[in-house]
């Protein structure tokens, strides 16, 4: 026998906050979904070559942090910290200007690796990305991490940034 549940929201027991809304037409929103977009400040002569974990208002452009489900980026560190244990997608790119080394590397790092860009390219400007998907329990993190092989003096561009949200 076939069952229909009408409902246009979802609620959790002990708070009454809203886990799952339906609107008119049937699209779904989950208002506390783990997310954050960040942007990266404009830097120049920048040496990544004994590789550094981006953290700090130095790299990051606090005004434009966007969450949503918590504050679980933290500035400071540059770690994004697992509120909940799930599966998460992670994605960064980076804009490089006058790059002239002979490797650049970018991870997805922390409590685990989780995606890597390998770059050989000289340019008046590269755009290196990464996107990395992965289980994690609650507490790990992730971090952005810069390498440059050849080139002590890169200059990041303010078109940078670091995202990421839960999937399930």
């Amino acid at each position: 026998m076939a069952s229909i549940l009408k409902v246009n929201t979802i609620q959790d027991a002990t708070n009454s906050n809203t886990a799952l809304s339906i609107d008119s037409t049937g699209r779904i929103t989950e208002p506390n979904k783990p997310a954050f977009q960040i942007q990266y400040n404009s830097q120049n002569s920048l040496d990544f070559s004994s590789g550094v974990a981006l953290s700090g208002t130095a790299y990051y452009n606090s005004s434009t942090l966007q969450e949503q489900g918590g504050s679980n980026f933290d500035i400071s560190t540059g770690h994004y910290v697992m509120p909940v244990s799930g599966f998460y997608f992670f994605h960064v790119g980076i804009r490089l200007d006058n790059f002239a080394g002979s490797y650049i590397y970018i991870t997805l790092d922390g409590t685990k690796q989780i995606g890597r860009y390998l770059s050989s390219v000289q340019s008046t400007y590269i755009n290196p990305t990464v996107s990395a998907a992965a289980q994690f329990t609650a507490g790990q993190h992730v971090r952005v991490r810069i390498n440059s092989v050849g080139d002590s003096s890169v200059n990041m561009n303010a078109d940078s940034y670091f995202q990421g949200f839960l999937i399930g």
